[in-house]
């Protein structure tokens, strides 16, 4: 049962919430510190992944699986990583710079504006993952409606940017 006029959620693909709105596509992302990208172990090619450690999400496995495939890397080859139960935690990670992160793009674009972290590799593969709008068919009044066309407004400038 819906209480909230607007719900907004993460979902996967082959389990979006009935009647409800995508916000965008969102893409994932590799990404690291910058100075990963630096020195006598610089990352250089996709295939220098496997010589540094992976931080993976709980639930968000298949992220990894998704970028490695785009970037022709074998995941079977690699046995270094972290894990954490939260995407902000393993951003905060990589930052440090304890590793790489795929993540979804609309988490990591603080990030990546402020420069605390930098993709090694241009992939972005669709992500499995995306955000969605649903409206409680019991909403009643314009404030419901207005609120729901401002985010979704929002939504559509955030998935304009690079």
């Amino acid at each position: 049962e819906q209480i909230a006029d607007i719900t907004i959620s993460t979902r996967r693909f082959d389990d979006r919430p009935p009647a409800a709105t995508p916000l965008w596509n969102d893409e994932l992302v590799l990404l690291c510190a910058p100075g990963t990208l630096e020195g006598e172990h610089a990352l250089k090619t996709p295939q220098d992944m496997l010589k540094v450690d992976w931080i993976f999400v709980h639930g968000r496995q298949e992220y990894w699986q998704v970028v490695t495939e785009a970037l022709g890397v074998d995941l079977e080859d690699h046995d270094k990583g972290l894990s954490t139960n939260a995407s902000n935690i393993a951003l905060e990670l990589a930052a440090m710079g304890a590793g790489l992160v795929a993540t979804q793009r609309s988490l990591a674009h603080a990030y990546m504006r402020r420069g605390l972290l930098v993709e090694p590799f241009p992939v972005r593969p669709p992500s499995p993952w995306n955000y969605y709008l649903t409206e409680s068919q019991l909403s009643k009044g314009n404030i419901a409606r207005i609120v729901r066309e401002w985010i979704l407004s929002r939504a559509r400038e955030d998935a304009a940017r690079p």
